[in-house]
Formats: C-alpha cells, sequence, structure tokens
C-alpha cells in the first residue's frame, strides 16, 4: 500500500504524461487518474472525502469487470475484453491500446506519409467517411510524435481510441486579440462535437457485444494558468499557412514562420484578416478583375486575381462584400478573350475556385458575388482536428472548406460526429459487486473512527 501511495504522489507531481509507472491495489492496476483523483480527494480531513476514497479503493478492489491491461496506456480504466472491441490493430495482443469499442468500424491503416490532417496520415473508417490521426485521454493528446517508451508498442500513438473524463478535461485559453464574438463561436463548436458525438455514440450505439457506451470529448475554457492548448488570431497566417485557420498540432507544420511569429504546438489558429484569390481550374488559363474592356491594352490578366478583403461573419449568415464583380478570361493562347457570359464560353466547360477554398468548383461567369467568411462554418471544421479527426469525403471534415461563396458548413454529418464518437467512447463498466459494497461501508464507519489522523496516512497504515 505504501508504494501505491508513494506512486500517486508521484503523480500528482509529474502530471499524467510523463508518467510510467503501473502500480496495484488488491492486484488490480491503479491508473494515474484514479490516483490523482483519489489524491485529491483526501486533502481534507472531512468524512465525505474519507467516504470517496473508500468508494474509489474498492471500486479499483472488487470490480472484476474492468480489465486493467498491463500497461495500461489509457488514463480512462474500462472494460476491453475481447467482446467489446470492434477493431484492434493487433488482434488477440492485450497490450495493444491501439484499439476502438463501438460498433460498426471498418478500420484502414493510412501510411506514415503526407501531412498532417490528410488522407494519408493515421487511419480511416469505410474508405474515407472519416478518418483520425490523435485522441484526447483527459488531458493527455496522444498522436504519432508522442513517443513513450512503454510497452511492446513503443508508444502512445495516435490510432487508439481516447475519452475525457469531465473532471480532467482538457483545458484551452484565448489570446487577447481573439475576438469575443469569434470566442463565442469556438466556444460553441466545442460544445456542438461533444453533443454530436454523444448522439451517434452513447444515444445510439453500443459495443459489439451489446455493452453500453459512455462518450464524452468535452473541453473546458479557462482565462488563466495551466492550459492545454490554445486559440490565436494572426495578421498574415493566410498567406504563410495557406489557409485561414489551421490546427497547428505538431512543430512540423511551423517551418516557414517569419522568426519570433512561429506558433507554438496545439495551437488553433485563424487569419485576424481573411482575404480571398481566384484562380481557373483549368491549366494555363487567366483572369482579370480589373473591369477594364475586353482588347484594352491596359487589361491586366494573371494567373490569380488580386486579393479581395474577406471580413469574418459572426452572426453566421455572411454578407455580400463585392456585389456583381466584374470577372473576364483569357484562353491559353494568350489572344482569346471572354466576358464569361457568352455561349462558346460556356461550352467550354470553364470553372473557378477561390484559392483558399471555395468548392464546388463554380462556373466562371461574367459577374461574381464574394461573401464575408463564415467563422463557425470554419471553427466547426478546425475543432474537428483538435479531437483528432483528418479530412473525410464530405460533411464538415471535407479538406478546403469553402468559406467566401455564401456557402457555410454549420452542422456536422453523421459521419463525421460517429468519427467522434468512435475516438471517445468506452464501454460502461458493470455494477459493483455486493461484496464490494458491503466491504466499502464497512471500512468507512471504521476510518471514521480514526480522523485525527489525514485520511491518506490512515490508508497507508492499513
Amino acid at each position: 500500500m505504501q508504494e501505491w501511495v508513494s506512486y500517486a504522489i508521484k503523480f500528482i507531481s509529474v502530471e499524467a504524461p510523463s508518467c510510467q509507472a503501473v502500480c496495484f491495489i488488491k492486484k488490480k492496476c491503479l491508473t494515474p487518474v484514479d490516483a490523482h483523483s483519489i489524491i485529491a480527494k483526501s486533502s481534507s480531513h472531512s468524512i465525505m472525502n474519507a467516504r470517496s476514497i473508500l468508494w474509489a479503493f474498492f471500486f479499483i478492489s472488487f470490480s472484476p469487470s474492468i480489465a486493467y491491461a498491463i500497461p495500461n496506456q489509457h488514463l480512462n480504466p474500462h472494460p476491453d475484453d475481447p467482446g467489446k472491441i470492434s477493431w484492434q490493430q493487433k488482434p488477440g495482443n492485450p497490450n495493444d491500446i491501439n484499439h476502438l469499442h463501438i460498433e460498426g468500424v471498418k478500420i484502414s491503416i493510412l501510411p506514415e506519409s503526407g501531412t498532417n490532417h490528410d488522407k494519408t496520415w493515421g487511419f480511416t473508417h469505410d474508405n474515407g467517411k472519416w478518418g483520425a490521426e490523435a485522441a484526447w485521454d483527459d488531458r493527455f493528446l496522444r498522436y504519432e510524435d508522442t513517443a513513450m517508451g512503454i510497452g511492446p508498442n513503443g508508444a502512445w500513438d495516435h490510432f487508439g481510441h481516447g475519452y475525457i473524463d469531465p473532471s480532467f478535461r482538457p483545458r484551452y485559453i484565448y489570446a487577447n486579440d481573439v475576438p469575443q464574438d469569434a470566442q463565442a463561436q469556438v466556444n460553441e463548436a466545442m460544445s456542438t462535437w461533444n453533443i454530436r458525438a454523444k448522439d451517434e455514440g452513447e444515444k445510439k450505439r453500443t459495443t459489439p457485444d451489446g455493452t453500453p457506451l459512455k462518450t464524452s470529448v468535452i473541453f473546458e475554457k479557462v482565462t488563466s494558468g495551466a492550459h492545454e492548448l490554445l486559440v490565436d488570431f494572426m495578421d498574415g497566417f493566410q498567406d504563410v499557412g495557406n489557409a485561414v485557420a489551421e490546427w497547428i498540432l505538431s512543430t512540423a507544420q511551423i517551418v516557414g514562420y517569419p522568426v519570433g511569429q512561429a506558433p507554438t504546438p496545439r495551437t488553433l489558429l485563424f487569419e485576424a484578416t481573411p482575404t480571398s484569390q481566384f484562380q481557373v481550374s483549368q491549366a494555363d488559363w487567366q483572369l482579370s478583375t480589373d473591369g477594364r474592356e475586353l482588347g484594352d491594352p491596359l487589361k491586366v490578366y494573371s494567373a490569380l486575381s488580386s486579393p479581395f478583403a474577406t471580413n469574418w461573419s459572426f452572426d453566421k449568415t455572411p454578407n455580400v462584400l463585392f456585389d456583381d464583380l466584374d470577372f473576364d478570361y483569357r484562353a491559353p493562347d494568350g489572344i482569346t478573350e471572354y466576358e464569361g457570359d457568352e455561349e462558346d464560353f460556356k461550352g467550354l466547360g470553364i470553372s473557378i475556385t477561390d484559392e483558399w477554398g471555395g468548392y464546388p468548383a463554380l462556373a466562371a461567369k461574367s459577374t461574381i458575388d464574394i461573401y464575408e467568411a463564415d467563422f463557425f462554418s470554419i471553427a466547426l471544421h478546425e475543432w474537428g482536428h483538435v479531437i483528432g479527426l483528418i479530412h473525410s469525403n464530405g460533411g464538415i471534415m471535407k479538406a478546403d472548406a469553402p468559406f467566401t461563396m455564401n456557402f457555410t458548413s454549420q452542422a456536422i454529418d453523421a459521419d463525421n460526429a460517429y468519427g467522434a464518437a468512435a475516438l471517445y467512447s468506452i464501454p460502461v463498466p458493470g455494477p459493483l459487486p455486493i461484496l464490494g459494497i458491503g466491504s466499502a461501508f464497512a471500512y468507512s464507519r471504521k476510518i471514521r473512527k480514526r480522523m485525527k489522523q489525514s485520511p491518506l496516512d490512515q490508508i497507508v497504515k492499513e
């Protein structure tokens, strides 16, 4: 018992991710989060705290339905027997943390190549309906680079599921330059993912053997102090990052930033002043938005249009910023020009896209409306990356989500919600045996008679 208490104190001093030990009570493994919870509850001499310790103690001691794998690299213990596993990277290996519990998954491992959030990284379900590269275990983020050197897998990598205990939610904080309207919509995006994951997880599905699931992917906003991720705005990020927003997961994503301006990993970064630039989808075509007549020797064509300032819309209803903007086109021969509304031009099937998004491609035409950028659509997409999802074939997590053409994606589709549920669902443990309940009451009465010393000291003596 003394060894267990020493381990628990060590856990508090070093925080969960850096602790590499396991320990036992009554031949059961105590995970770091169990120790953290019990020690935290022993800080007071109140009878209620003594009861909390004892309930946790006997839950661990007498609950045979919970499988504590050795090493258990999940911070949340849960039943891991084969009937409750729907996918496992190494079937039959009890030490393999790379598994899921939710029914119906069809998982394929993706090669270790490409860039973060691409469909060449992590794993995918049913040929790209959703995919994942990372998962949060409480405040610890597991992904490909998180090598811990524990057990036969050698790493806490990105294949396994996570779960967020509401008592140990990852904390996020806003930089000073993030507008209040943006903060409100990021908060809403976070809670929307948790709600939709629960809808597709614990409310709708079970493990393969019918065991109920519990699903949680909830985060906590803080205004100061310790935190696991930062939300920030940055002028000029779009030029460096080639996007209007990005979840910066690793140092590999911050190459090319000006000295002193590179974001730190685990930053959700938004362009402060987004712009739009347009290009012809077909090779060697050029466009012009200067408004000059066709044939004017001063008319300027280029592969990319001039950038247009595209304000963020924080009310989910983007307004038109540029009404009936004039677009003209020049063929690859460098001579033939089109206004965009001519019948012979329409037959060519020419299309244009916004360089930062804009799918589906728009049919090239003579005038185009440019709208504000819908912030909530982008925040919802990026928070999907925060919880570990990668780009999918469709829905909210499709790559290059549009934001300038009055396209909005303000809801989480069923496929990607299912992906979030798969990443953050664990089987519900069975009920406590009668023996454990009775013993807990008896021991609780014994402890109440010996409250002159701290509850923790009394447990050590036992």
